[in-house]
C-alpha cells in the first residue's frame, strides 16, 4: 500500500482523491473563513479568496451571463474570462459531487429537441459553467423561463461538479457547479403525462 507521497512505477506522485461530498454543507461543515476555505478545497488563502469570490459572483444575475458568455466566446471580457477561470479553478480543487441525482433545465426550441431525439450530440452547459440543482422542481423552473419546449436535463453523477450552495446567492436552488468540460451522453428521453416537460437522462463521458 502506498502511503503519504506514493509514487507509481513510473516515478509520478499519486494525488490522493478528497472525498466525494454525499450532499450540500450544512452546518459546521460550511467553511466560515477564508482560511477554512483553503484548508477545505486544498490551496493558499489568497486563491481562496479569489476562488471564492469568482463562484460567489457567478451566481448572481450580472456575472451568470458574463462569465459562461466569456468562454463561449460570446464576448471579449478580460473580467469575465478571469472570473470563469476562477470559478473552474474552484471545481478542480474542491471535493467533487457524490450526493446523487441532479437536474438541469433549459428552455429550447421545438426544434433543438428534436435534433436530441435524432442522436445529435447534447452539451446541457453549451461548453460553459453550468448550474444543476439537486431539486427537480428549481431545474422546471428554469427550463419554464422561454422557449417551446421545456428540457430538463437529469444526471446520476457529476464527476466535473461541486456543490455551492454554501456560496451562492440563492441557497434555496441548492446548486451543483459543473464545468465546461463535462461531457454527456444522451441514455433515454421521456415526457410525462400531462407534463409540458422533455426529461433528457444523460450519463457521463
Amino acid at each position: 500500500m502506498g502511503g503519504r507521497g506514493a509514487t507509481s512505477s513510473h516515478g509520478k506522485t499519486k494525488t490522493k482523491e478528497k472525498p466525494r461530498q454525499k450532499g450540500h454543507l450544512t452546518g459546521d461543515q460550511i467553511p466560515k473563513t477564508p482560511e477554512e476555505t483553503a484548508k477545505y478545497i486544498g490551496s493558499t488563502v489568497q486563491e481562496a479568496k479569489d476562488m471564492y469570490n469568482a463562484v460567489k459572483t457567478f451566481t448572481s444575475n450580472s456575472g451568470y451571463g458574463l462569465m459562461r458568455d466569456a468562454q463561449m466566446g460570446k464576448n471579449q471580457s478580460a473580467t469575465g474570462k478571469k472570473l470563469a477561470e476562477q470559478a473552474e479553478k474552484y471545481i478542480d480543487h474542491a471535493p467533487k459531487w457524490g450526493g446523487g441525482v441532479t437536474y438541469r433545465g433549459v428552455p429550447m426550441s421545438k426544434k433543438q429537441l428534436a435534433a436530441i431525439k435524432a442522436g445529435k450530440p447534447v452539451d446541457p452547459g453549451l461548453s460553459a459553467l453550468a448550474s444543476w440543482s439537486t431539486q427537480e422542481g428549481t431545474a422546471r423552473g428554469f427550463a419554464s423561463k422561454g422557449g417551446s419546449a421545456h428540457v430538463v436535463f437529469v444526471s446520476q453523477t457529476q464527476n466535473k461538479g461541486t456543490s455551492i450552495k454554501h456560496i451562492s446567492h440563492y441557497a434555496h436552488e441548492n446548486e451543483v457547479l459543473v464545468s465546461k468540460n463535462a461531457k454527456y451522453t444522451v441514455t433515454s428521453i421521456s415526457t410525462k403525462p400531462g407534463s409540458p416537460y422533455t426529461y433528457v437522462y444523460v450519463k457521463e463521458n
